[in-house]
């Protein structure tokens, strides 16, 4: 098009140099016309110089107020992700589709949703227990990590491989004790009404920042945990390293008060010092750039605003703004462009405009002075030309040709610039409404689908109306926001062999689908493909495999070219799936275009699972029976022990639902625990006293041991024949879990973990009888920390409270495996040393705990230096009950106390005082 242009150009000037009534001045010489006709040519370029500056100016502020949208509109798409995804999660735990004591399967969606969400780094669920489950991405290798800390594997934190059905792989490694409890994020949603924003963290997985939102989940018995979802901000600043900002513009985010978040330069947003976690601001980062642009943008008192600032002899243009989320969080985002870099294009049209204006004047100084005249006139509207120009007035007639060539080739050169800087502003321009347009487009799709999902996320008749008529209203709201020719909901059918349609929208109408099935027989790719992945994205329906068998009886007769299907799932099980089906060309369906239709398809489960709530409870209602509605299990088993009938109470107890039960024998749920023996006691009761009653221990469905008490009675007809067994049993798997707390509590240290009072008494006691016995000796240690109580008092309670715990761990690191090591209270602890040949062997141990403890602690980033007075009496020569023992090693202790100490004393019982 451009080659086209110039040579029509090149065609215009050679028809006015063939022009027969032009006179050529070339033989004429005239200084003052010279001196005049270079005047106009220096006075064309600055007005061209000068406009050409201020249309720079205009692209710069929009280019970098277009850049300033596209980064905002990450941020909205980031950050509303989150809040969806742990509203759909929250509601999923409340309605009861996803369980809090289902951790298996709260990760297999937790995995499908993080892998089908890339924005995402960490998807996470704490129970009030301390049970906690996760799913997070490495952002290097995209692989989903899958985290669990559940309170039968010790609340050890596990790390597993990503299976290929979203479930549970390979344990790939134990990284410690984990309490969800004590962390940030659970606190900070404990603390709120709603979902709230956690300080930006450290992200783990690699050095970058993770920025959190969690919530709260709270039921009508309280609080059943805290869900939670975190983007590692390495993803915001790999974003504006591929955003286009310029050769050598940056881009860059910071907090409210300050501190970085991302950056385009990739220059470090913390560091660390100390293994402490600093946070970096930006007048105070390493770019030289960033920092003056963090320095100018903090003299601005308006927001948003564009400012120029001077760094290293360049002018550079600041477009920055803040970012306000609807939960609170304010970001300010902020643009920094080079004005060189766009000001290369006027320089260069400024230089050949010098150029050719100059060598057509050095021609025109040869026109003589007669002709003058004429050269007044088309100058003057060449300069009218130029300041309309400067306005982008178009619509200006054709310069007039004149007589004299060199004036008819400084108009056509000033035709040609001008038609150059017209395509260059039309292009711009063009460019610029067309990104426009396509961000107000997807602005406009994003608005739909948010109106969509709140409208029925806040729609109480939802749970009302019947499943064929909530999918009629699904499929054809989801085709007019997804812009779909076709949309269809097909549910599974009984048998799990095919699909069949309940409801079909076409071309603006509900359309019959009655007779619309996809069988395993006639389509298994298909059906196969759903049923072991429960989700289908075919950008390309002719090339995708999953779709090979619909082809030419389906998708190709009605002109499908993409599809997009989304599993429906009740219950944890796939029950059915929501269909898109793109009428023309392959479509590349964007992630927020997936996440969408899969909250659509949540929706509909949720409804599903609604809808089979209501039927099981009329039929509850109708069977107003003990046996339904008992709080125990009742199982009933006919005479040969087969079981022929459980009540709901059973299956919530065991997990068998009662047509996986019916007809097994109940050694089904043995445990393994109880020997053979033990039952055939339980029998023989049975057949000598038709019941029997007790506890046992039983197997549940997901494979958990646990206790029960059960009663059993046999049921005999007239001639005493038996029927039946009628078993009823109750869960007490909490009151067994309570009875060992309890002891736990009434024997250990809360803090320290260590034996108390009362268990040392026991083992003492122990100690001397052994002791009697085997004519070893005991040793009794009384221990108190040398200048505890300044510490506390200085550092605080906390501190102390890490003081005693890091002390308990290095004196348990000393001991022996049949020693005891106790706290009394305070600061003061008793270590019972028992079997030992001589005494010269406390001493060695003592020596050990000194030069334990002399190691400095370190607390809150303080180094602290304490030291241990030690009091020890022996057993049998201090022949005295186990409180006089503990008595004796108190006064010794205080005397190495007065001693100086950091040392030990011992009681001599013949003398009654302290060697």
């Amino acid at each position: 098009m451009n080659k086209r242009a110039d040579e029509s150009e090149q065609a215009v000037i050679r028809s006015r140099l063939s022009l027969k009534s032009a006179y050529s001045l070339r033989f004429l010489f005239s200084l003052p016309v010279l001196l005049l006709i270079l005047f106009t040519a220096v006075l064309i370029s600055a007005i061209s110089h000068y406009h050409g500056q201020r249309a720079a100016a205009h692209f710069e502020r929009g280019y970098s107020q277009e850049v300033g949208n596209r980064i905002e509109g990450q941020l909205v798409r980031f950050f509303s992700i989150q809040r969806l995804l742990l509203e759909t999660n929250r509601r999923s735990l409340l309605a009861g589709d996803l369980s809090a004591d289902q951790p298996l399967e709260m990760l297999r969606r937790f995995s499908v949703q993080i892998s089908s969400l890339p924005s995402l780094t960490i998807i996470s669920f704490g129970r009030e227990d301390g049970a906690y489950v996760g799913a997070s991405r490495d952002l290097e290798s995209n692989d989903v990590t899958l985290m669990t800390a559940l309170p039968e594997n010790g609340d050890v934190l596990r790390t597993y491989r990503l299976a290929s059905d979203f479930g549970v792989g390979d344990l790939v490694e134990d990284l410690g004790h984990y309490d969800p409890r004590v962390r940030g994020w659970y606190s900070a949603a404990l603390e709120s009404e709603g979902p709230v924003w956690y300080p930006v963290y450290r992200y783990f997985y690699e050095n970058s920042l993770g920025m959190g939102l969690s919530v709260r989940v709270e039921n009508e018995q309280g609080v059943v945990g805290v869900l939670s979802s975190d983007v590692a901000l390495n993803q915001v600043s790999r974003y504006l390293q591929e955003e286009s900002i310029g050769q050598k513009g940056i881009a860059f985010i910071t907090e409210g008060q300050g501190a970085l978040l991302a950056t385009s330069t990739g220059d470090p947003v913390y560091q660390v010092e100390n293994d402490q976690y600093i946070r970096i601001h930006a007048i105070d980062s390493q770019n030289s750039l960033l920092r003056a642009a963090a320095i100018a943008m903090a003299s601005q008192t308006e927001m948003p605003s564009q400012t120029r600032f001077r760094h290293e002899s360049q002018e550079y243009l600041l477009n920055y703004r803040e970012f306000v989320d609807p939960l609170g969080l304010r970001l300010k985002i902020a643009v920094v462009l080079p004005r060189a870099e766009y000001m290369t294009f006027v320089n260069r049209n400024l230089q050949q405009t010098l150029w050719f204006s100059f060598a057509a004047m050095l021609l025109a100084g040869l026109v003589a002075l007669w002709l003058a005249g004429w050269l007044v006139r088309p100058v003057t509207l060449l300069k009218r030309r130029a300041l309309a120009l400067s306005d982008k007035d178009w619509s200006q007639p054709p310069l007039p040709c004149t007589p004299v060539r060199e004036v008819n080739e400084l108009t056509d050169a000033y035709e040609v610039m001008a038609r150059h800087l017209r395509e260059l502003f039309e292009s711009l321009e063009y460019k610029v409404n067309e990104r426009t347009a396509e961000l107000a487009q997807k602005t406009r799709f994003a608005n739909q689908q948010r109106n969509l999902l709140a409208s029925l996320l806040v729609d109480q008749t939802l749970s009302k109306e019947s499943i064929q008529a909530l999918a009629c209203r699904l499929v054809a709201e989801v085709s007019e926001t997804m812009e779909v020719q076709r949309a269809g909901i097909w549910l599974l059918s009984d048998a799990g062999d095919g699909f069949r349609c309940i409801s079909l929208y076409e071309a603006g109408q509900l359309k019959p689908s009655e007779h619309l099935v996809l069988s395993h027989d006639e389509y298994p790719r298909y059906v196969e493909h759903i049923l072991r992945h429960g989700w289908l994205n075919a950008e390309d329906v002719l090339s995708h495999d999953a779709t090979a068998d619909l082809v030419e009886p389906y998708l190709r007769p009605l002109g499908i070219g993409a599809m997009l299907d989304a599993g429906i799932r009740s219950g944890g099980r796939l029950v059915g799936v929501i269909c898109l089906e793109h009428v023309g060309g392959s479509r590349h369906w964007l992630p927020d275009e997936e996440v969408f239709v899969s909250t659509i398809a949540t929706i509909m489960g949720q409804s599903i699972s609604a809808f089979e709530r209501r039927q099981d409870e009329r039929k509850l209602r109708l069977a107003a029976s003990v046996f339904a509605n008992s709080y125990e299990a009742i199982m009933i088993s006919d005479a040969e022990n087969i079981i022929v009938d459980v009540n709901p109470a059973f299956t919530r107890i065991t997990g068998y639902e009662a047509q996986e039960i019916i007809g097994k024998h109940p050694s089904i749920l043995r445990s393994g625990k109880h020997s053979d023996e033990y039952f055939d006691a339980i029998y023989s009761s049975l057949n000598d006293q038709d019941h029997w009653r007790g506890e046992i221990w039983d197997r549940r469905k997901n494979g958990e041991i646990y206790p029960k008490i059960m009663s059993v009675a046999a049921v005999r007809d007239d001639n005493g024949k038996v029927l039946h067994h009628v078993s009823v049993f109750s869960d007490i798997s909490q009151l067994k879990e309570q009875e060992e707390a309890l002891q736990h509590m009434a024997l250990y240290d809360s803090l320290t973990g260590v034996p108390n009072r009362r268990l040392l008494a026991e083992r003492l006691q122990l100690a001397i009888t052994r002791s009697r016995r085997t004519g070893k000796l005991v040793a009794v240690c009384y221990l108190d920390l040398d200048n505890f109580k300044p510490i506390n008092d200085s550092l605080g309670h906390a501190a102390g409270d890490a003081l005693l715990v890091e002390v308990a761990r290095r004196f348990n690191e000393i001991l022996r495996g049949g020693d005891t090591l106790a706290r009394l209270g305070g600061d003061e602890f008793v270590l019972l040393l028992c079997d030992l040949e001589e005494p010269v062997q406390v001493e060695l141990i003592m020596s050990r705990v000194q030069t334990a403890i002399s190691t400095p602690f370190m607390l809150d980033g303080h180094e602290v230096l304490v030291s241990t007075s030690i009091g020890i009496t022996f057993f049998p020569d201090d022949d005295s009950d186990g409180d006089t023992l503990l008595r004796h090693a108190d006064q010794a202790m205080y005397i190495a106390k007065q001693a100086g100490r950091n040392r030990y004393a011992i009681y001599n019982p013949e003398t009654e005082q302290i060697d």
